[in-house]
């Protein structure tokens, strides 16, 4: 998993979402706004020309891969509402509430929406650094809640996030993880026959994860790792380089 930086909509597409919202808020006000027709609507609009730019920039922002933006694991298939449609409508267009995810994490968050006084304590990859709440197990490939020293707990939007997307229980995704970090480990480990480039090492880097975990290595608890704590002691000044490119 990696935070996400949201990009923009064209004009055309924006303003279509507005009066799509609109409508629905006006719904919402009268009292006119059944569950059937939450669906009924979304159905009908995600067959129009302006929700196939919503995905085609959900999918620039997944990158080259076009992973989910949950498990960064899977193709992502959906436009998927970070706020549930149903439970939300007056989120049902608003952009900052539309990710890219894949069928089996939309599957399980259905309409998951965990508060704590008010917060979400579900993970939003384009408003969060997923690494400030999530760990990676090196041993099993599970992704876990980050532990807070400070605190003495873990971190509850991790908990709530590992929980509902059972992201410590998915086989298939935890062998991702782990293929991707061993691909990593594989690469530091050789660099000194290498010899490459602050900027041939990043490209690698970026080639080698499918999965995020670069983040996790340079600015999560994976720089407690060995692989990575070994780098940082023997080349500095690639460390220095990789981490300024890999927030």
């Amino acid at each position: 998993m990696r935070a996400i930086p949201r990009l923009p909509l064209n004009e055309n597409t924006r303003r279509h979402l507005q009066r799509r919202q609109a409508a629905i808020n006006a719904q919402l006000v009268s009292g006119r706004l059944e569950p059937k027709t939450i669906q009924q609507t979304w159905k009908n609009a995600s067959k129009s020309k302006n929700l196939k730019s919503v995905r085609k920039t959900l999918e620039q922002m997944a990158g080259g891969r076009c992973r989910c933006m949950y498990c960064e694991d899977s193709v992502g298939t959906d436009i998927e509402h970070y706020r549930p449609k149903r439970t939300y409508p007056e989120h049902m267009f608003v952009w900052e509430n539309l990710l890219l995810g894949c069928s089996l994490c939309n599957q399980m968050k259905d309409e998951h929406f965990p508060l704590e006084n008010g917060s979400p304590l579900l993970l939003d990859p384009t408003c969060d650094n997923p690494w400030e709440h999530l760990d990676f197990d090196p041993f099993t490939g599970n992704l876990v809640p980050r532990f807070n020293r400070s605190t003495g707990c873990e971190s509850p939007m991790g908990m709530k996030t590992v929980e509902i997307l059972q992201l410590d229980r998915r086989e298939a995704l935890n062998t991702g993880y782990l293929r991707s970090y061993r691909r990593i480990v594989e690469l530091l480990s050789g660099l000194s026959l290498l010899q490459l480039t602050a900027e041939e090492l990043i490209d690698r880097l970026q080639l080698a994860d499918e999965h995020g975990l670069r983040f996790w290595g340079f600015h999560g608890n994976g720089r407690n790792d060995r692989p990575f704590l070994e780098f940082k002691a023997t080349r500095p000044d690639l460390w220095d380089a990789c981490a300024s490119v890999f927030t």
